[in-house]
């Protein structure tokens, strides 16, 4: 091996294979050419690469976790000192990979670096943020310039976030993004095959770290801050460039076009784009509906517990009003026992709120209550039925889109009862 790469190499400590198989090309049809190159001595080569890039990821971690604040909920990357230091790694690593074939470019050894489609570790790269993290941060070996001013900033208060906020932002990922997390065959190829789900569902994560940020008390300097941090969140397989979330949607709540969604029977699902209903099976809590005005969440139970039947409905029913600027909470309303209450929790009163946050609740009718939010265009059904609970929910179609949840993402897959399935439940005690 020419002394020039054996010396890139040997800069990296040598600790366990991580990458097994053919490696990635630089050429465009994307076929080694194992005519002119050793495939063996490629494979060698890229794994001691790998080694020193994954054993440096793992010291950062640790490094990153001794130095968080013990009394703080930390979030991964919070620590900028950080993040000079992975530019430099990440670019002596795919100088290590380009030197095994010179005649690719560094832009092929950074991706083939971050994506070893044909490793066996392809699961936990592509599952993990941080193997992204040189796309979503540097150029070369520094940090983007765009990205330094925002971190620098003097009035950036990276801990601003309280304990509850950095959970709830934490979390956004794994109860979103739960399907895709738990996914054991090879990551890229399901991805292919659900792209636009998976691209829907890290827009929901995305939008939901979002949300608790603006939602949040920190001045506009650190929420920029915390923007980009959010984007470090999201698994290494997709790319943020393409998947656009706005930082600050401005929602035209005078929009006529209008979406009616909603959750009816063991439950089927009425979505915005979607002409049919479609029934899942979704046990335990759920997020149906979160944006930054209006949060629907339900607690589902089987219907026929024990009996080939997955079919579930909602027995426990909140929804969380907030005022028209996102940050306030006026208050909630709960569905339980298979009682619709007259009045929001906590009071004796149908109104919350004040001029535009005004919400109003009309009662009245034996099985049903109607919540409106007039200046947002809100309006909120809830029905019951023998201690079963369905409800719809109306608005723009343009809030519908900044939302995330159930009803916005639609059902995971495993979860979609397909038809034989329904005719099962309704010969049994399905509520079809």
């Amino acid at each position: 091996m020419p002394p020039d790469i054996l010396l890139r190499i040997l800069t990296f400590l040598l600790l366990p294979n991580t990458v097994t198989g053919q490696p990635d090309t630089c050429q465009s049809n994307g076929q080694w050419n194992n005519d002119q190159h050793d495939e063996d001595s490629f494979i060698d080569g890229a794994r001691c690469c790998f080694r020193g890039l994954d054993n440096w990821l793992g010291v950062f971690r640790l490094q990153e976790f001794r130095q968080r604040n013990m009394a703080l909920s930390y979030i991964v990357f919070q620590n900028t000192t950080f993040w000079e230091k992975l530019c430099k790694r990440w670019e002596a690593g795919a100088e290590c990979v380009q030197a095994l074939n010179p005649q690719c470019e560094m832009s092929w050894a950074k991706h083939f670096l971050r994506d070893r489609s044909y490793s066996y570790t392809a699961n936990h790269v592509h599952a993990h943020g941080q193997y992204a993290f040189y796309d979503r941060t540097c150029q070369s070996n520094t940090v983007l310039p765009e990205i330094k001013k925002v971190y620098t900033h003097p009035e950036v208060e990276r801990s601003c976030l309280t304990n509850p906020e950095a959970d709830h932002f934490k979390n956004c990922t794994w109860q979103i993004m739960e399907e895709i997390y738990t996914t054991k065959e090879n990551y890229y190829q399901v991805y292919m095959q659900n792209k636009r789900r998976w691209d829907g569902l890290a827009k929901s994560a995305l939008r939901c770290m979002r949300d608790i940020v603006q939602a949040s008390h920190c001045n506009q300097p650190s929420k920029d801050y915390l923007w980009h941090l959010a984007k470090l969140q999201l698994p290494a397989i997709f790319n943020v460039t393409v998947i656009y979330v706005p930082e600050n949607p401005k929602i035209n709540f005078t929009n006529p076009k209008r979406c009616t969604v909603g959750v009816y029977g063991d439950p089927h699902l009425r979505l915005c784009d979607e002409p049919r209903l479609i029934t899942c099976s979704v046990p335990g809590k759920v997020w149906y509906l979160n944006n930054q005005h209006l949060e629907i969440v339900g607690v589902n139970e089987l219907i026929s517990p024990g009996h080939n039947s997955n079919a579930t409905t909602v027995r426990w029913l909140q929804a969380t009003f907030k005022g028209v600027s996102g940050r306030s909470i006026l208050g909630t309303y709960t569905a339980r026992d298979g009682n619709l209450a007259t009045s929001f929790d906590g009071t004796d009163k149908a109104v919350l709120g004040t001029g535009n946050d005004k919400v109003v609740l009309m009662s009245g009718f034996h099985t049903r209550v109607v919540i409106s939010q007039y200046e947002t265009g809100v309006v909120l059904m809830v029905r019951h039925w023998r201690g079963h609970y369905y409800f719809s929910v109306r608005m723009t179609q343009e809030l519908i889109e900044e939302s995330y949840g159930l009803l916005a993402s639609g059902c995971p897959p495993k979860q979609t009862i397909g038809i034989g399935k329904m005719f099962q439940c309704a010969k049994g005690d399905g509520l079809v």
